[in-house]
């Protein structure tokens, strides 16, 4: 899609677009126990106007169905981490490719995140919440070394040699 940047592999929350970082601060305020937070409520109300609540209960099942689907607990920064944990990552990374329709990096990502038995749940909910930041003007970015070639195939995984 023309609209996906590509971002270098990196764990500092600064290197985060908008949609990222709002992904990743909500995240973080509802599992700290600040989910009625009133700057959540504006930040989405920026991001999604009068959709703001049903893009961010949509979100909520997207935590919601991870928490129960998921294959180990997951790893989250504390509000104001100045880094992001490789499960924010990883979940940035699935809507990413939700949003980006690229079929064979989510299912990757789905498999390395989710029980085979629930993961069609977390499927769901995860491309109903890439397809409404995606009708609002949010894409999320696919790392470097996701990105389908030209040809509309995978691009070959990168590797790093040390000689």
């Amino acid at each position: 899609m023309e609209n996906h940047q590509t971002i270098q592999p990196g764990w500092h929350a600064t290197a985060l677009n908008e949609s990222e970082s709002l992904i990743v601060r909500t995240w973080r305020k509802l599992l700290s126990g600040h989910g009625n937070c009133p700057v959540i409520a504006r930040d989405f109300m920026d991001a999604c106007g009068t959709e703001a609540v049903e893009v961010l209960a949509t979100f909520g099942t997207v935590l919601r169905a991870l928490a129960y689907a998921s294959r180990r607990r997951v790893s989250i920064g504390y509000p104001g981490c100045g880094m992001i944990t490789n499960d924010e990552r990883q979940l940035l990374t699935l809507i990413a490719a939700a949003q980006a329709e690229d079929e064979a990096c989510f299912e990757a990502h789905l498999r390395w995140m989710a029980r085979a038995d629930l993961r069609q749940a977390l499927a769901i909910a995860v491309s109903a919440f890439a397809t409404a930041l995606r009708e609002h003007g949010h894409y999320l970015p696919l790392p470097i070394g996701m990105m389908p070639d030209a040809s509309g195939g995978a691009a070959a995984p990168l590797r790093v040699l040390c000689g």
